[in-house]
Formats: C-alpha cells, sequence, structure tokens
C-alpha cells in the first residue's frame, strides 16, 4: 500500500535511479506506483479521492531519469498510472510486465506528461484499463516504442485500447486528441531478470548482465575507424552502440556511412560519450550517414554536423523505421538540404544530379525525430529539412541564420507526410520562397504547439508569409511565386531555457546603429542583443582594450539590418579590435592599422567565428589573426610553435574576405591548434615571417584562395608536422617571395625537431594556373603581363628629355667632331596590375611596377 506512490522519483535532472526486478501490486487510491515528479506532490484529499493533472504544475526544472527493469506492475488501482513521468523526466522501461491495473483518470499501464521522454522496449501490456489509453499515453516530446505487446486492454476516450497514443495539441479538459499507434507484436516477448550469484562481503556493486546487445566500444575519433567499425561489427537484431570521443573532430570522406539493417529489433546509437557534454563533430564530405533498409532503429545523441556538400542525413529507410535526434547540431552545411526522408526502395534512388523537387512521393517513409537539436547558418537550395512522405516531429529545437533555402526551414511533401511541432524557435532565417514551414498538397501539421518565429525574412512578394505557409490545392509551386495560405506561430516568445530569441528592443534595436567604439563596446558587454550594427560609413578608432566577445550566436555587421552594406564600415586603430571567446559571425567590415593582433580568436574548439566580406589592411604587430586557446598572449613564435600543452582552440572561417599590405612579425593569419578555413578570399602584399602559419595539431582548409605579391621570411604557406592540410582547392599564387630556401608556396614540416631555419620538408604548389575569382586580374603563372603605367611612362619620358638637353651641350662643345650615328632600341616594359576581389570594394592606390628591360 502506498498513499501517494510506492516510490516516488523527486530529484532534479542531475539525479537517475534504476528499479530491477521487482514487483509493484494492489497499491489503491495512490497517484501512482512509480512517479517521476520534480515539484510538490499535491495531496489525494486535496483532490477529493482523485488526482487532477492541473495540481501537478509544470515547472522549468527538469525531473530526474528512471530506468525500470524486469519489473511487474499486477492489480493496481491508480489515480493516474501505474508508472506517471511528469515535467519533462526521463523514463526507460525494460522487459516489464503490466497486468490488471486500472489508471482512472490517464492510462493503464504509463504515462508521459509535461514534456517528458519515454523508451519502451520488450514489455508486455493485459487486461488494463485507462481512461485515455489503456496501455500508453503520451503528450510530451519524445515516445519510443519497440518490440512491445498489447491486448485485451480497454479505454473509455478515445478507445485507444492497446495503441500507444500520442496526445494532440488541444487542452486536457473535454479530452485530448491525438493519434493512437499501433504496438504490433503479436506475443509477449518479455523475459525475467537474469539469475546473479551473490558473493560474500562484495566488495564492488553486482553486475547485472542484461540481454544481448553491443557493448559500447572504445571510442573512435576518426571517420575511416568509425565506418570500418560499423561496417565489421554492426549486427542485425540487437542492440548497437558506437561511441565517439568527447571533443573530435571526424573528417567526413566523399562517400557516406551507411547504416542498412532488414532484421526486426535492429537499434544502431551513435553517441558522443562526454559528462561534461561537449559535442563531436562531424565536418565536410559528400553525406554524412544514409539510413537503409526495414524495421531499423537509429539514434544520435549529441553530434555536431557540418559543412556536408550535398545531403548530411539521407534517412532513407521504410515507414516502419524510426530515427532519434537528441541534443545534435547542423551547421554550414550546404547543398539541396541537411536532411532528406524520403523511402529509396519505393522510390528513386537520390543522387544530387537530380533535384529533390522532382522526386515523387512514393509511399510512407520512415519516422524521425528531433529533440533540443539546432540547425544553424546552413545554406541550402530546396529547405534545411525536406520530409516527403515521412513522420516528422520536432521538440525544443531552433532554426537560426539558415539562407537561400527555395522552401525554408522544413518542407513537408506527399499524402503521408505529418509534422508535429512543439516548443520550438525560427528566428533570422531567410528563405526565396513562401513560409519558413512549407506544406504543401496532402501534406499534414498535426500539432503547431508553442512555437515562435521572429525576424525572419522571405524573398516571395505574392504571399510575404514568413511563419507557416500552405500551398492551395491543385497548385504546383515551380517559383517563389506560390498560391496558398498563411498561418502564424502561436507562441508570444521562444520558450526554449537559455536561448534569447525574443521579439523586443532586448534582442535588436532597429533603429540605432552604433559609430563609436566605446558605444559598440557597451552594447557588447552590458545588452542581451544578439545583433548588432556598425552604421554605414562610420569609422570607429579602436582603443588598447579589444572588445571581448564571450556570448555565442552573435552577429557584428555593416549597415542596414535588411541589406547590404551601401558604404564601408571600418575599424581602425588600437592594439586589438576583438578577442572572441564564443561563436560569431562579423561580416562587411574593414579592420586597419591595429598595432597587435587584429582578431584574437581564443574560444573553445566548439566555437566558431566566421568572417564574410571583411577586408584587413596596413596592420602590424603579431599577426592580422591570431588562433590559440592559451590564457597568455602570444608573443613568442618559436617558443608557442613548440609547445604540446595547448588545448584545440577554435574555428575560424573566411570567406570573400581580403587581406592586403599588412607587416606583421608572425604571419598574417597564425593558428596554434585551432581549424582555419578560407574561401574565395585574397592575400596580397603581406610581409612576415609567414603568409599563413599553422602549429600544434591546428588545420587548413584553403578554397577559392589566391595569394599573390606576398614576401615572407621562411615559407608563404607553413604547416608543422602536428597539422593537417585538408583541402587546397583551386588555390593560386603568383610573384610571392620567400627565404632563398624557403618554400613559395605550401610547406609541409617533416619533423617536429623542425626548427624555421634548418627544416627539411615537401613543398606543396596551390593547385590552380590562374585565380578562380571572376574579377581579380591578376595574370597568370606562366603569363607574361604586358602594358605601361602612367608613372613608368612619365619616368621615360623624363630621361628622354634630359638626355636630349645633355646631347645639346655636348653637341655644342663638340662641334668641330664628327657627328656619330645613335642607334635606340624599343623600350620593353613588364607592368603589373591588380584587380579586386569579387565582392570586394577598392584597389591598390600603389600597385608596383616591375621594368623588365630598359635599353
Amino acid at each position: 500500500e502506498a498513499s501517494v506512490a510506492a516510490i516516488n522519483a523527486a530529484g532534479d535532472v542531475n539525479a537517475r535511479a534504476s528499479v530491477i526486478d521487482c514487483i509493484f501490486r494492489d497499491i489503491e487510491g495512490a497517484h501512482a506506483a512509480v512517479l517521476i515528479f520534480s515539484g510538490q506532490i499535491p495531496s489525494i484529499k486535496q483532490d477529493n479521492g482523485q488526482s487532477s493533472i492541473e495540481n501537478f504544475s509544470e515547472t522549468w526544472d527538469r525531473s530526474m531519469s528512471v530506468d525500470v527493469s524486469y519489473t511487474t506492475f499486477l492489480s493496481n488501482e491508480v489515480n493516474l498510472a501505474p508508472i506517471a513521468n511528469f515535467l519533462k523526466g526521463s523514463l526507460n522501461v525494460f522487459n516489464c510486465k503490466f497486468k490488471s491495473n486500472k489508471g482512472i483518470t490517464i492510462a493503464g499501464g504509463i504515462m508521459e506528461w509535461f514534456d517528458g521522454s519515454i523508451l519502451v522496449e520488450k514489455s508486455c501490456f493485459t487486461d488494463n484499463y485507462g481512461m485515455h489509453a489503456g496501455s500508453i499515453y503520451v503528450k510530451g516530446h519524445t515516445a519510443t516504442e519497440t518490440e512491445n505487446f498489447s491486448n485485451n486492454n480497454e479505454a473509455s476516450d478515445p478507445l485507444c485500447k492497446n495503441g500507444l497514443f500520442l496526445a494532440g495539441a488541444s487542452q486536457y479538459d473535454g479530452g485530448p486528441k491525438g493519434l493512437c499507434v499501433t504496438i504490433a507484436r503479436n506475443e509477449c516477448g518479455a523475459e525475467n531478470a537474469p539469475t546473479v550469484q551473490p558473493t560474500v562481503a562484495p566488495t564492488l556493486p553486482m553486475r547485472i548482465t542484461l540481454p544481448p546487445s553491443h557493448t559500447p566500444f572504445e571510442c573512435v575519433d576518426s571517420w575511416s575507424t568509425l565506418k570500418s567499425l560499423i561496417a565489421t561489427k554492426l549486427i542485425e537484431g540487437i542492440k548497437n552502440v558506437f561511441a565517439i570521443c568527447p571533443g573530435a573532430v571526424l573528417l567526413a570522406g566523399e562517400d557516406a556511412i551507411a547504416l542498412n539493417a532488414t532484421s526486426e529489433g535492429t537499434d544502431i546509437r551513435l553517441e558522443c560519450y562526454s559528462e561534461a557534454g561537449e559535442s563531436c563533430l562531424i565536418k565536410g564530405g559528400r553525406r554524412h550517414f544514409h539510413i537503409l533498409g526495414e524495421n531499423v532503429k537509429v539514434t544520435f545523441r549529441n553530434i555536431k554536423f557540418e559543412g556536408s556538400k550535398e545531403v548530411s542525413i539521407l534517412a532513407a529507410a521504410d515507414g516502419e523505421s524510426s530515427l532519434m535526434f537528441k541534443s545534435c547540431e547542423w551547421t554550414g552545411n550546404k547543398g539541396p538540404s541537411a536532411m532528406l526522408i524520403y523511402h529509396e526502395m519505393l522510390g528513386d534512388t537520390y543522387n544530387v544530379e537530380s533535384s529533390i523537387f522532382s522526386l515523387l512521393y512514393p509511399g510512407k517513409s520512415m519516422e524521425v525525430y528531433f529533440d533540443s537539436c539546432s540547425f544553424t547558418a546552413n545554406k541550402v537550395t530546396a529547405a534545411v529539412i525536406v520530409n516527403i512522405g515521412g513522420t516528422l516531429g520536432l521538440s525544443s529545437s531552433f532554426f537560426q541564420s539558415n539562407e537561400d533555402a527555395a522552401r525554408g526551414c522544413i518542407q513537408n511533401e506527399g499524402a503521408d507526410s505529418s509534422l508535429v511541432l512543439r516548443d520550438s524557435c525560427f528566428f533570422e532565417n531567410y528563405s526565396i520562397g513562401p513560409g519558413m514551414i512549407h506544406l504543401t498538397d496532402g501534406a499534414e501539421l498535426s500539432v503547431n504547439e508553442q512555437n515562435y518565429g521572429y525576424d525572419n525574412k522571405v524573398e516571395d512578394n505574392l504571399n510575404y508569409c514568413t511563419d507557416i505557409f500552405s500551398l492551395r490545392t491543385g497548385e504546383v509551386c515551380n517559383s517563389a511565386a506560390c498560391l496558398g495560405s498563411c498561418s502564424t506561430f502561436d507562441a508570444p516568445r521562444c520558450n526554449i531555457p537559455g536561448l534569447d530569441l525574443h521579439g523586443d528592443s532586448e534582442i535588436t534595436d532597429h533603429s540605432s546603429c552604433h559609430d563609436t567604439w566605446m558605444s559598440l563596446r557597451s552594447a557588447i558587454r552590458d545588452s542581451r542583443t544578439n545583433v548588432f550594427v556598425i552604421c554605414n560609413g562610420a569609422v570607429l578608432q579602436a582603443d588598447d582594450s579589444a572588445i571581448i566577445v564571450s556570448r555565442n550566436d552573435i552577429t557584428i555587421k555593416c549597415g542596414e539590418l535588411n541589406g547590404a552594406a551601401s558604404a564601408p564600415c571600418m575599424i581602425k586603430g588600437g592594439r586589438s579590435h576583438f578577442q572572441l571567446k564564443g561563436s560569431i559571425l562579423l561580416k562587411g567590415l574593414t579592420f586597419e592599422a591595429a598595432e597587435f593582433s587584429s582578431i584574437v580568436a581564443k574560444g573553445s574548439s566548439d566555437s566558431v567565428a566566421t568572417f564574410q566580406e571583411c577586408i584587413w589592411r596596413k596592420h602590424s604587430g603579431n599577426a592580422t589573426i591570431m588562433i590559440h586557446s592559451s590564457d597568455n598572449e602570444v608573443t613568442d613564435l618559436l617558443q608557442s610553435a613548440s609547445s604540446s600543452s595547448a588545448a584545440s582552440a577554435m574555428t575560424v572561417f573566411l570567406e570573400d574576405c581580403l587581406l592586403e599590405r599588412n607587416e606583421v612579425t608572425f604571419a598574417a593569419i597564425a593558428n596554434f591548434g585551432g581549424n582555419l578555413r578560407l574561401m574565395k578570399t585574397v592575400l596580397r602584399r603581406n610581409i612576415g615571417f609567414g603568409v599563413i602559419m599553422a602549429f600544434q595539431h591546428s588545420s587548413l582548409e584553403l578554397s577559392e584562395t589566391c595569394m599573390t605579391q606576398n614576401n615572407a621570411e621562411n615559407s608563404i604557406v607553413y604547416m608543422d608536422i602536428s597539422s593537417t592540410l585538408i583541402s587546397n582547392d583551386n588555390t593560386f599564387g603568383v610573384d610571392n617571395q620567400a627565404d632563398s630556401e624557403g618554400c613559395h608556396e605550401i610547406f609541409m614540416a617533416g619533423s617536429m625537431a623542425c626548427t624555421f631555419s634548418n627544416c627539411e620538408g615537401d613543398c606543396e604548389s596551390f593547385e590552380s594556373l590562374t585565380c578562380p575569382l571572376p574579377s581579380y586580374s591578376n595574370p597568370s603563372k606562366n603569363e607574361d603581363t604586358k602594358g605601361m603605367s602612367m608613372a613608368v611612362l612619365a619616368g621615360i619620358i623624363s630621361g628622354v628629355v634630359v638626355g636630349l638637353l645633355i646631347f645639346l651641350i655636348l653637341t655644342l662643345y663638340c662641334c668641330r667632331r664628327k657627328k656619330r650615328r645613335k642607334r635606340r632600341k624599343e623600350d620593353t616594359f613588364n607592368v603589373n596590375t591588380t584587380g579586386t576581389t569579387a565582392g570586394l570594394e577598392g584597389s591598390f592606390q600603389d600597385d608596383e611596377i616591375s621594368i623588365l628591360s630598359l635599353q
């Protein structure tokens, strides 16, 4: 007997309890046999003998986690359900039996309420009764059931007797609406608890051996190792767990890792194991994972997916398969979409050559759920998530700064396509077509509950729908101008804890911009604003103290919020401009004449600093951009380069940028342990020990980047033996000067003992013979330039005039001497001119002149 519950799991989110091989029977009048709830429990008397859901007040404090296994619930008559999970608690039920129980107000077996998560496996429900569900009732974010059995259960409303009831968006009063999901197993598969022999005076806790499953292997830290492990060790029909090392960066290959199974009960889990919550990064490549097969269940946890060129995740298994993402991130992915849900076995095989829009609805696709996930800065052509015929669910997830998609953040297409959307947020996204959510004819938005949108923009002027767009029945949307209806997100603010995305003046002040260094510094330091705008044409005179940016998801840019800058914004002088410790985007800024380092990027390995359309000119000091994780300033190049104690540094990404005429001690960009990516960027006329230098296990990616007329004491690009050149795609270099024994292109050091003055290694060439940037007018490596500047021409004319005067004077003195004929050869010149990078304003005012011959 129990008055409130036999077990009340009342701990916070960090607590966890296990109930193993127990029996709960003949409990009457309590809220539940096992109650998971961290708040103040209402009394039974207060409820007149029955529990009221409203009295279990919802708070933002998450309840604890509870694992129940090999346990029986028999003949209990409780007010809610034998197991009641509240307030975002986590419940795992495995190999349990529920028989002849009665849940007076909710369910005969298990209930979940207020956005918790629940996983039920190999459990059996027979002869139970519940008001709304005979076995399982779920009103929350995450519900997963597999290999369960349900028979002869009863329910009054809405008559979900033997299934798993997924509640909809309506209020509790009057009975909820929702979907009854069939529990398909035709016999009970629950097993008895394993027999454990006790020992005398054990010194360690006894360990219960569960039924066969793959225990986690040693964590992997490379893409090839993970791919090989899955290919050779995955066993169908049981649970397989593959662990990625905390903080690992896996550089994806061109081919995706296939997760393919056809046996019922196959459970594949890929997790980043970290007690501190540190995520793992899978980066680059065409695709990351391809899910195939039948009756397969896949779970990803705490993984970040970045920089795929085609589709990060292709969920192509059948309609009986499921895919779950928990605390995962997608950022910087390109191609048609970051996620494609499409049943390949029924339809055409997807490939990048065919448009996603040409894929026809084949039939029911798999179920995909996202819990506490994020999608940021993805630049895709279709939609961030494309769902063709599947069931898609998102909870406590957000989309921010995604752009250029034809169908916004989520495209839902096909008769079997359904979308469940709860407590999710959409902020500063840009779509060509209407809607952050785009529903085609036949697709369903099953639940739209407490979602929030702010400052999203679309190109479509016919509808200008920035929230949820439903295509008109019978219409085909072949352009941005689509015909349909628009509905709005219903939440007044973003409900994700810790995420400051609210539509008020604390986030972005549309009426002001910053035109002084002090104003910008104070705003970044004191406000909760995410977006900071520098006035068009403003010149901010920096002082001796850099602006420190410690928060994530910060944007600093030039000009109006809704358009490109009409005049350049400059930050000039001072010792350093910015010290970056969090993730940030800086766009359209010119940095000039810092005395130490313009940018000091010293965030942790999970931070990313992105620079777009930025210019650095006339900097002195140690480096224009310095990447490191040390608490102290980097002032000694040799000492810092040889140090082995530095932690991994942050990622710095330059796109459409220019670094010119910087004269520094180290290099224009000095990287100590970070990840440096340059795309469509020009480095010219920089002077230093090197132009780009990489040390301490750092990495470098070069794409469509041009280096000209730089002067390095050592090498133009220097990579120590511990560092990795990830890519050297379509890069160009010409007229660069290095020491007589140095490398004029990319030097790969041959040993750790390498010193700058005595070093052996390989000198790799830039790949391209011409600069790939369209408006960049420098000559190719094999091209002799022709032409003549006005300065050279003026010098020649002056020389000729002086020569003629001297000749006349000599003639007067030597009039009696026989005149001699002179022959003068044609002057030949080679003038080297430079142009500008696409998207960057201005050109050199003092282009150097190279006179090859003047006779």
